[in-house]
């Protein structure tokens, strides 16, 4: 497997850095979504080449260990950061709501579909931007069935089409929206 990349590191600091500064109230000046879409552009890259790495050397996926690694990495930082946040509220210091619905939708990743349907739910203020995280949970359940397919059926040119048809898809879709 690969080891870390100094320059990917260096990227996703400032990646951070965008983000931070935008939600500090300087969104006009710097652009947090730009911030984010670096985050996820070098998480999707950073977790192919976990895959192809993994796949180049076995000719095959585990996508359940995968899902058990992103799982230990993420899950018990993220629970402590709920449970602090929730009892912050509780206790008055901090603003904002608590609900079984708000914090279940975050437990179970679904904050993004939280904010965009306008459930039912009080959260605790500051955690509306868990919608991230719940976006690169999504990935993670999804991409490595997809890259599998694609090793299985298809050779690299046949993936790399794929991908091309998607990107073109998705922007004369755009372009359609508009």
């Amino acid at each position: 497997m690969r080891q870390t990349i100094p320059a990917l590191d260096g990227f996703r600091a400032i990646a951070v850095l965008i983000v931070l500064i935008s939600h500090a109230g300087y969104r006009n000046i710097v652009p947090g979504g730009l911030g984010v879409t670096i985050f996820f552009f070098l998480s999707g890259y950073l977790i192919t080449s976990l895959l192809v790495d993994e796949f180049a050397k076995t000719n095959n996926l585990s996508i359940k260990k995968f899902l058990l690694r992103r799982f230990y990495r993420l899950f018990l930082a993220f629970l402590l950061c709920l449970l602090y946040s929730y009892s912050l509220v509780m206790l008055g210091w901090l603003g904002g709501g608590v609900s079984i619905e708000g914090f279940l939708s975050q437990l179970f990743y679904l904050a993004n579909y939280h904010l965009a349907f306008d459930w039912q739910g009080n959260i605790p203020d500051g955690t509306d931007v868990l919608w991230s995280l719940a976006v690169e949970e999504h990935f993670y359940l999804v991409f490595p069935f997809l890259i599998l397919l694609g090793f299985k059926k298809l050779n690299k040119y046949g993936i790399a089409s794929c991908i091309l048809m998607l990107c073109i898809f998705s922007k004369a879709k755009k372009s359609l929206s508009c």
